[in-house]
């Protein structure tokens, strides 16, 4: 298990530290139901989803 700064998270999907099946503790639920059945949750079913290129596609982190 890795801690990781909000701040450094893009650059740890960038240098391939983190992925799309990394689980991620995601601090960003707003029900217990939520708590229950989505934490921890791979990453790229998460906000950070948006760092991952689409399948097939080469495309750098936003």
């Amino acid at each position: 298990m890795h801690l990781l700064k909000r701040s450094e998270l893009k650059d740890a999907v960038a240098a391939g530290t983190v992925g799309p099946n990394t689980f991620y503790f995601d601090n960003t639920l707003a029900t217990k139901a939520e708590l229950d059945t989505k934490w921890p949750r791979p990453a790229g079913d998460t906000w950070l989803a948006r760092y991952f290129a689409p399948e097939g596609k080469n495309q750098q982190p936003a």
